[in-house]
């Protein structure tokens, strides 16, 4: 078995990343050029008279380097520990509706992307929504839970959405429920029924600042913008109940590249219909991986737009220097850098990664009642459905044939164990494994991850405490 290591470099400086250990050991400039000739030889059992070899030989000696052992594949989890465990999970996840009454230009549901649904007329009905929410609280012993009413737009089902969770506070005493809104249909009765309830949480996407979010997030007629409408309606709970407003309010914009985050930053600033709300806004990238063209483009004009460019990292440092964690900057880069930060270099063995355990912590059940792992991963009526029979040992079959296909894509590659793809970059929506788009994936994988090194490694040049505020956040798996 040979040594496998990967060069990483950052404006200033060179490091290795063992692919084994996950160690990131920094190297001499002056010897860059020699690594590549060293771990040849050391794999050929050669010896070379140079400073990159006798460093690389110093750093195997002290277990900073290991050799690759593929003899076994092991998955990411305790085995035997994993069946007890899918008894504290703790969020169902329940859609509603595929009808939406908006028709946002890069939505995931648009027609853009061959392995995802489209939208439709389809929507649950409150008897399998009752359906669902038993069967979660049957196989669930967490003390609190979350119930998510997604879509399409889940406000055109307020009636079940009312209703079910009158359901749920006659059974479970300490919940949360959170609906995913575009935020234009948040009327009157919506506004009352949502301050006078404690328990509940909306989070309303948004696509950058007014001008942006215009273009993007439109009605049904592809013209129209919606942020008017939104405003409107975030305006009308902040004059009904300011603490609902601040506290339970959420908003999530998504944006094409980093540089927007200073626009975004300066919109929630200074835009009236932010002022007071005390979460900071989650950011999230859309993705245009395997689009159809059409969102990659539209993603080019608006990053063509943006003004007042700077650097996004660098803004990021700035504020860790400052201590001010508060701040959207902070949070996008932290939940980047976290799984790079919180890597195992303890486990030396062939271990899968970068994918949750399955049902652990989340539970799908889409329109028909049909039970999935997530609203990104769909197979058909794979584990069965709410209004018949539901069977999750199912998830081993699963999971083995996910382990056999990731082995052998797997083995020797470098980032293995840094590595985000999960189940719905292998598999279609029939269960069968997609080499051909798996190795697509992978390429662009290992991209990421180079980036993601990079990025840790340069924040970590300005002083390597900047990110021990990651220490005591948990990375869920």
């Amino acid at each position: 078995m040979n040594y496998n290591v990967k060069k990483i470099k950052t404006k200033d400086k060179y490091y290795l990343y063992d692919s084994v250990t996950s160690n990131i050991l920094e190297i001499e400039n002056s010897i860059e050029d020699e690594i590549d000739d060293a771990i040849t030889a050391i794999n050929n059992n050669r010896k070379l008279e140079t400073k990159a070899y006798q460093e690389i030989i110093e750093a195997i000696q002290n277990g900073l380097i290991k050799k690759l052992d593929n003899s076994q594949c092991d998955y990411w989890f305790d085995e035997n520990a994993y069946f007890d465990d899918l008894k504290n999970k703790n969020h169902l996840l329940i859609g509603v509706t595929e009808k939406c009454n908006m028709r946002c230009k890069y939505c995931v549901y648009g027609g853009h992307y061959k392995n995802e649904r489209i939208h439709s007329e389809k929507e649950i009905s409150y008897e399998t929504t009752i359906n669902a929410i038993n069967l979660f609280l049957d196989n669930t012993n967490s003390e609190h839970v979350i119930f998510n009413f997604y879509g399409g737009e889940p406000f055109l089902k307020f009636d079940v959405i009312k209703k079910s969770v009158n359901h749920i506070s006659h059974k479970v005493n300490d919940y949360t429920v959170v609906i995913t809104s575009n935020g234009t249909l948040i009327n009157d009765d919506v506004i009352d029924w949502f301050v006078s309830n404690e328990n509940i949480h909306i989070y309303i996407s948004l696509a950058g600042t007014k001008e942006t979010h215009d273009k993007l997030r439109v009605y049904k007629d592809g013209i129209n913008g919606t942020f008017a409408q939104i405003k409107r309606n975030v305006m009308k709970i902040k004059d009904k109940d300011i603490n609902a407003y601040r506290k339970r309010l959420n908003f999530v914009f998504n944006i094409f590249s980093e540089n927007q985050l200073f626009e975004i930053r300066d919109f929630w600033n200074k835009e009236e219909m932010f002022s007071g709300i005390e979460n900071i806004p989650e950011v999230t990238m859309i993705d245009c991986l395997e689009d159809d063209g059409a969102v990659s483009q539209l993603g080019e004009k608006i990053i063509n737009d943006i003004k007042n460019c700077g650097n996004p990292l660098g803004e990021y440092i700035h504020l860790l220097e400052e201590k001010k964690y508060n701040d959207i900057f902070v949070s996008y880069y932290d939940n980047k850098l976290i799984s790079i930060h919180k890597r195992d270099t303890e486990d030396d063995r062939f271990t899968l990664s970068g994918v949750c355990r399955p049902f652990i912590h989340k539970f799908f059940v889409n329109v028909d009642g049909d039970v999935n792992i997530c609203e990104n991963f769909i197979l058909e009526n794979y584990f069965g459905n709410v209004n018949t029979k539901f069977d999750i040992n199912l998830i081993k079959n699963l999971l083995e044939k996910y382990k056999e296909a990731r082995k052998n894509i797997c083995q020797e590659c470098w980032a293995r164990k840094i590595c985000s793809l999960c189940y719905k970059d292998i598999f279609d929506r029939n269960g069968n494994i997609n080499n051909v788009r798996a190795l697509k994936l992978c390429d662009n994988e290992k991209e990421v991850v180079e980036h993601l090194l990079v990025e840790y490694c340069t924040v970590l040049e300005k002083d390597p405490d900047l990110l021990n505020h990651l220490d005591e956040r948990i990375l869920v798996e």
